[in-house]
């Protein structure tokens, strides 16, 4: 499951014709929920061939085609209409991972064979020179300049077998102008997920274990060691659009908000329903969150303010003298709950009798 940026949809790549999730490639299909509606648009034909494990595709940045690799084919559907727009073949039948650029006019590729490309995203046409890693490419996102990439490399394989085996432990910065390596180093962990954020400053990787490790574009300096985020895989991870918060979600059903610049835990929740996936809406402070199969989709207000409104408006009162004194120690009393909070909260509250 992928929400597209803004939340409009939600893409179901693995489900076959009952809307189950696919085990058989050749049954495997795409569907597309809209959001707004709550209508599950019809299973669309993805083809035959090497699915990723995950079954991931990417979103163009706006948040209405979306494009998905099976073998060596990528097609490219209009989530409103169901339509194909595109189809078209890359160099190898084994497509681990696709990524669109920030402007959503480039297409990195990464395959099996350690290929690395990158597509003019209307025309599936390469674009300037493609770089050959040494090891499988599990994982691309593409930077904002439109020539680099970064990838996460490690052992993968197209049958499937090495249940579990299919995560990367190296990350390479590629130029795909020019077709060379830009740097490269050693994970530390496993990794699962990765994002260049918008203003190309930084990398953001998340890891089997629950890690986020985020990394400096330039000169791929870790910015501080790998953070401990969650108890599982993290499945989805992205950059706020204006860059400063990264989004987070894992196997244990919570979702993380980070600030980019400290590394430090802003928000956390826990969703009724997992596995799942996050993305951000065009504002930056509200997410998506969409759980695989069934169930609703949910949107996450993470601004403080909201937060802090609605538990007063649960509480019905400001802290007392005593439990200011046992959360905050000798910190300055202030008021949490605005009066006119408060006021919403009793003003709607109905009394004995109503």
């Amino acid at each position: 499951m992928q929400p597209s940026p803004g939340g409009a949809f939600v893409a179901y790549p693995n489900v076959a014709q009952g809307g189950v999730q696919a085990v058989d490639p050749a049954s495997s299909h795409v569907r597309f929920l809209d959001v707004h509606t709550g209508k599950v648009g019809p299973p669309l034909d993805r083809g035959t061939g090497y699915r990723p494990p995950h079954g991931e595709g990417s979103w163009h940045p706006d948040g209405v085609h979306y494009a998905l690799p099976t073998g060596g084919q990528i097609r490219i559907w209009d989530a409103r209409t169901g339509e194909l727009i595109t189809q078209g073949s890359s160099s190898g039948p084994f497509i681990r991972a696709i990524d669109y650029s920030p402007d959503g006019t480039r297409l990195v590729v990464g395959e099996l064979s350690g290929r690395v490309t990158m597509l003019d995203a209307t025309t599936l046409s390469p674009v300037g020179r493609p770089v050959r890693l040494d090891d499988a490419v599990c994982c691309v996102s593409a930077g904002p300049d439109n020539h680099t990439a970064i990838a996460l490399t490690g052992f993968d394989e197209a049958s499937g077998f090495w249940v579990g085996w299919n995560t990367a432990t190296k990350w390479t910065l590629v130029d795909l102008d020019s077709g060379t390596v830009l740097n490269h180093g050693q994970l530390g962990f496993h990794g699962r997920t990765v994002a260049y954020s918008p203003d190309g400053q930084h990398i953001a990787v998340g890891g089997t274990d629950g890690h986020v490790l985020e990394l400096d574009a330039r000169t791929g300096e870790p910015l501080r060691p790998p953070v401990p985020g969650h108890e599982g895989t993290v499945e989805s991870l992205s950059y706020s659009p204006n860059s400063q918060r990264i989004l987070t979600s894992s196997i244990d059903a919570t979702v993380g908000l980070w600030d980019a610049a400290t590394g430090l835990p802003l928000a956390r929740v826990v969703a009724p329903k997992w596995p799942l996936a996050a993305e951000f809406d065009a504002d930056s402070h509200t997410v998506i969150i969409a759980p695989l199969w069934d169930g609703p989709v949910y949107q996450w207000d993470t601004r403080t303010d909201h937060a802090l409104d609605f538990a007063c408006r649960i509480a019905g009162r400001d802290f007392t003298p005593t439990q200011w004194r046992d959360h905050f120690g000798d910190r300055r009393y202030q008021e949490t709950c605005p009066s006119p909070a408060i006021a919403r909260h009793q003003a709607t509250t109905p009394t004995v009798g109503d």
